[in-house]
């Protein structure tokens, strides 16, 4: 051993505990001038470095000790956190589990595990797993409690979750990050008074407690609150040192006020400092999009002022829904007024730009945005933000529009939507256009214009139903793309809600279809797929291989599908069959059973004397109108059985897990089904 260099190293150690950190590094450097290989010396001078407010070099100084000794705990643990302050959350993970695999009862490596794995998407679970066991290891610190209470929060249990952070705040009753989540876990119960409460305890703590004001800035948002949102946001912005989400929210703050070129400047600064992030920290390079601040009209009254062909097909529909069947909750009774779907018609839009996988058109050179759906419903609060249109209000909007595709297109027929993804949107909504095309033979032979990523069973089913009268043309969604002659047929639905404010229900608005849709797509499809037997399978429609929260999950989905395999049902995974093979199986069926998801669509072929069971939640936000109104058109009968949701944080209210009690499912089956 190197005198020099041990009295040095002691020396610095000295220097630490004074937190005399300049002096620690000196005495560390010269212990190292000594005895370069020693790995215990490059740690201390991480940890100078790092109390220096220098964590790239501290970081160096810590891959180093770890070269000369891969097992210095305090260099994996220190190094973890370095990552995890850098966003490097995957390679904190392993070096804290290296760490723990030496020496397992360390609670600030539990801890700092918690704290980068939290940054990840999707491991909630994780967190509880490492929280408990840090609590194991010391039950009184705070700080385990408080992991704990916000995984659990983001995790979806709520009550656990106050539990947990109720714990914590008894522990450590001054620290304001326990009590801002108190705040959360209130608002996502619902208890307003008391999330105040909590967001108030937690400021008079720290009056600079950024997160406390951005929490508060999106309770404000929600409840439409804007002139104290934008200032709590403000607060917040200035407190947290602007993060790019902030800056966002601010952006959509200005714009439901009415102050549109304000609120764009705002969300292109943002855009641009993610970018530059994704560029520093990922080494990803995001091509400079182009950003459209442009009124919005209807594609009717559009091709009015141009004079351009427009052709009304079918006239204006006022649909009155008949009352819903529920099992496991007594609803309010409720007026159901009529719905009014919109008039149905085909239409030319000329020197169009269009964004493949959004219902917005760019026409006047870009200067203009024609978006029938917004128009229709005059309620941006209804339509959810998305990368393509980040900022929405009833008459302007903002887009990102990506690069121009260099190859112009001279004609198409337009078929994309914003629910693109979900198998039912696709094949309810968009398929129905065709019919509409098929009444104007001006437009055979112009290609479908579809945006790429579609399941093969959606190409399946556009193919089948355009029989080779319309080519199929395939458009990269990373780019717009300009159309000389654009055919816009409408949509055949009345406009659907994909948001709901607070205290907002679902009625039959949420999701008429025009009677024509329904019966074109069964006279369309049905003798080429349909089943050639009589009627008599059972299915129970699985949704067992959707496993990320917040996906509307029957949680105890085994459970009642054992119920239903006892009466004769098959469990099916629609998902696995082709689109002919969805057909056949659902118009030879005489029950259908099974969570509410995109599959269910496929019931629109089902026989008209078929019973179709659905489960799904008690929840104000669930629309129980969607399939009973195209039972209604088709005649078969349709009840819903509702469980218990299961809140989740970060999720949309009907958009939740849930679970359904076997009573009330064997009372369905007894009373509905009659088995």
């Amino acid at each position: 051993m190197n005198n020099n260099a041990e009295v040095a190293f002691q020396a610095a150690l000295d220097a630490q505990r004074r937190g005399a950190w300049p002096e620690s590094l000196t005495q560390a450097q010269l212990a190292i001038h000594e005895a370069p290989g020693e790995a215990r010396y490059h740690a201390i001078v991480g940890d100078a470095l790092y109390m220096l407010a220098r964590p790239k070099e501290a970081a160096r100084s810590y891959e180093h000790a770890l070269k000369l000794d891969p097992c210095h705990v305090g260099a994996l643990n220190n190094l973890a956190v370095i990552y995890s302050l850098d966003h490097q959350y995957a390679d904190a993970e392993a070096l804290l589990h290296r760490s723990l695999a030496i020496k397992s009862d360390q609670l600030e490596a539990w801890l700092n595990l918690c704290s980068a794995v939290e940054g990840l998407d999707f491991r909630e679970n994780d967190v509880v797993t490492y929280a408990r066991t840090a609590l194991t290891l010391a039950p009184d610190d705070p700080r385990t409690q408080r992991y704990l209470g916000k995984a659990l929060l983001r995790q979806g249990n709520i009550t656990e979750a106050l539990n947990a952070l109720e714990t914590a705040a008894g522990q450590d009753p001054r620290n304001p990050d326990t009590h801002c989540n108190l705040g959360i876990c209130h608002l996502q119960l619902d208890e307003v008074p008391e999330a105040i409460q909590s967001f108030q305890t937690a400021l008079a703590i720290d009056p600079a407690h950024g997160g406390t004001y951005r929490a508060l800035a999106e309770f404000l948002y929600q409840i439409e609150d804007w002139p104290a949102a934008e200032e709590a946001c403000r607060h917040a912005q200035n407190l947290l040192n602007a993060p790019i989400a902030g800056d966002m929210l601010l952006a959509k703050i200005l714009f439901a006020q009415g102050r549109y070129q304000e609120g764009a400047e705002c969300h292109i600064e943002a855009r641009k400092k993610e970018n530059l992030w994704f560029k520093s920290n990922r080494g990803i390079a995001i091509p400079n999009n182009r950003f459209v601040l442009a009124p919005v009209q209807s594609v009717d009254h559009w091709c009015t002022q141009q004079g351009t062909p427009y052709r009304k097909i079918l006239p204006e529909l006022n649909w009155q829904a008949r009352p819903p069947t529920l099992f496991g909750t007594d609803p309010s009774p409720q007026t159901i007024k009529p719905a009014r779907i919109p008039p149905a018609y085909v239409a030319e839009v000329k020197n169009a730009t269009v964004l493949p996988g959004h219902e917005v058109i760019l026409v006047d050179n870009e200067q203009v945005a024609l978006y029938n759906r917004l128009i229709h419903m005059q309620d941006w609060g209804s339509l959810r933000e998305d990368r393509t249109v980040p900022l929405i209000s009833n008459d302007c909007i903002l887009t990102e529009c990506s690069p121009m595709a260099q190859q112009r297109i001279r004609a198409g027929i337009f078929m994309f939507s914003e629910g693109w993804s979900n198998y039912a949107h696709w094949l309810i909504e968009q398929i129905p256009r065709l019919y509409l095309l098929e009444q104007c033979a001006e437009y055979d032979g112009i290609p479908l214009l579809v945006n790429d990523g579609l399941y093969p069973q959606q190409l399946e089913s556009l193919q089948s139903v355009s029989a080779g009268r319309y080519p199929i043309q395939i458009l990269n969604s990373k780019q717009r793309h300009h159309v000389e002659r654009l055919v816009f047929p409408t949509n055949l639905t009345a406009f659907i809600k994909r948001r709901y404010r607070p205290k907002e229900r679902a009625d039959a608005a949420d999701g008429p279809f025009h009677p024509e849709a329904i019966h074109f797509l069964r006279q369309r499809l049905l003798p080429q797929y349909g089943s050639k037997t009589k009627p008599q399978r059972r299915l129970w429609v699985s949704r067992k291989t959707q496993i990320k929260t917040g996906q509307r999950r029957l949680i105890n989905e085994e459970e009642i599908e054992t119920l239903f395999l006892n009466k004769g049902f098959e469990i099916i995974f629609p998902e696995t069959l082709t689109f002919k093979e969805q057909v056949e199986a659902f118009s030879g069926a005489e029950m259908i059973a099974g969570p509410a998801g995109a599959a269910m669509i496929n019931t629109v072929f089902s026989p008209p004397d078929a019973k179709i069971l659905i489960f799904t939640k008690n929840h104000p936000q669930v629309n129980f109108h969607y399939f009973t109104n195209i039972g209604q058109i088709v005649g078969f009968e349709v009840a819903h059985v509702c469980g218990q949701s299961i809140k989740n944080f970060g999720v949309y209210g009907f958009e939740t897990d849930f679970t359904v009690e076997c009573e009330v499912a064997k009372k369905a089956m007894r009373e509905f089904l009659k088995i």
